[in-house]
């Protein structure tokens, strides 16, 4: 189960962004990054496949507030982007 301390570490930029978000990893375990709006609808789901860092193509969402959330199989996190 997950653990509300448990927080994983990870940073994002450049954030607000208009297409690509890198996010990076302070450990290279297998990880999911979903993006998901306000609402809770996920629009993008990424698996790292054991990379630290990863790049991101959200050209496709329409502007605004989404949710990056990252998911290990211990640990959930999340940071707030925008889309412009």
């Amino acid at each position: 189960g997950f653990e509300a301390n448990n927080e994983l570490e990870f940073s994002i930029f450049p954030n607000p962004t208009t297409d690509f978000l890198t996010v990076q990893f302070a450990n290279s375990e297998n990880t999911i990054v979903r993006v998901i709006d306000m609402k809770g609808s996920e629009h993008a789901l990424f698996v790292s496949e054991g990379k630290s860092s990863m790049l991101l193509d959200l050209s496709k969402l329409e502007n605004g507030v989404y949710i990056i959330q990252v998911i290990t199989e211990t640990k959930l996190s999340s940071k707030q982007i925008v889309i412009h």
